[in-house]
């Protein structure tokens, strides 16, 4: 398509500019779909050469996953229905591209998703599954052996249309049968968002620094850690309110059931120590920590330490004016004692000489 292409001549001018030297490897996957016949792009590339005036290293795929999705049959005999064929063959493709990179000893697998795709995907998460995502600009994949990368992702898809057009590209054109044929979502808040960004023309540039925080590398783990902790949370409420006790209930020796309101000071002590949503907490040490207690407690940390920056910066100038203020104080109150840099109790030495 013209993002992969475009991306494409993009690596091969940054190849002659820049003092780092990378190859570049072209993969084209065919997922069998009726009407899609990339093999032109054989011929094309062929006759390109890279910015070291090499020739380019091009691997050409075939993989029926459309057959397989129509036929309901992955996983060897295990039946299941393929709800969505666009996620189904977006996920195959994307194992072809691993395994293909593997074999051919490549790093860095580069996609050529712009910002309105990201920001398409983000409205999307929001909106159907419940969860702030979006595409990344650089992660390495759970083997830890690949690397995926979106140089483009900041680029608008008009600005890449007019390179495409502009250098009379060899495009094949998007025309899976599976895409359309009805409307499809991802098409819908395209046309939601190009009516938003009438009415403010900022728009994606609001989007774009929106969504970096969700491009950090840990985004995606803090979140859905606060949202189990949250989730957790208010199953035990709930739980508690069905039971019709403010708190959890224990049994004594004589295995009666005393309430939380009616226990002494030892047993709330435990209480506390089983439920830390009470004002105190039982210190949990980091070997006794879970995983996700792990992860709450260092974006806490991150967090308290931008916001001490920001309050530090935000009244600097009257820290300044309190500690000038003590100054004069001490000096007024007792003789006055120099230092170099004039600390706590002290002036500097140079005004003293003055």
């Amino acid at each position: 398509g013209k993002d992969s292409m475009s991306l494409f001549h993009i690596l091969i001018f940054l190849q002659k500019k820049l003092p780092q030297k990378f190859l570049i490897k072209v993969l084209t996957v065919d997922p069998g779909s009726s009407g899609y016949d990339p093999s032109g792009l054989v011929q094309y590339l062929a006759s390109l050469r890279d910015g070291y005036g090499n020739e380019i290293e091009y691997h050409f795929v075939k993989e029926d996953i459309m057959g397989r999705a129509y036929n309901n049959n992955f996983g060897g005999e295990e039946k299941k229905k393929v709800t969505s064929i666009c996620a189904y063959c977006a996920r195959m493709k994307r194992g072809v591209m691993y395994a293909t990179m593997r074999k051919c000893n490549a790093n860095k697998l580069v996609l050529g998703q712009h910002l309105d795709d990201a920001a398409e995907s983000t409205m999307m998460s929001f909106m159907h599954n419940g969860f702030l995502r979006t595409m990344k600009a650089h992660y390495t994949i759970n083997m830890g052996d690949l690397a995926v990368i979106r140089p483009l992702i900041y680029t608008r898809e008009s600005q890449i249309t007019k390179f495409a057009l502009e250098n009379n590209l060899p495009i094949i054109n998007e025309n899976c049968p599976a895409c359309f044929e009805e409307p499809k979502e991802r098409e819908r808040i395209k046309k939601l968002l190009a009516r938003e960004e009438g009415l403010f023309s900022n728009l994606y540039d609001n989007m774009r620094k929106s969504m970096l925080p969700l491009m950090h590398a840990d985004s995606s783990a803090l979140m859905w850690s606060y949202t189990n902790q949250i989730m957790d949370k208010s199953k035990k409420e709930n739980r508690n309110k069905d039971k019709g006790t403010i708190g959890p209930n224990k049994k004594n020796n004589g295995n009666k059931e005393i309430h939380h309101s009616e226990t002494n000071f030892e047993e709330k002590k435990d209480d506390i120590v089983a439920h830390p949503t009470m004002n105190e907490q039982k210190p949990i040490l980091v070997r006794d920590a879970t995983d996700d207690e792990l992860v709450v407690e260092l974006a806490r940390r991150r967090a308290a330490k931008f916001a001490l920056k920001g309050s530090l910066q935000k009244n600097l100038k009257e820290q300044k004016d309190a500690q000038s203020e003590q100054q004069h104080q001490t000096r007024e109150e007792e003789a006055p004692v120099c230092s170099i840099n004039g600390g706590p109790g002290t002036i500097p030495c140079y005004e003293l000489m003055e």
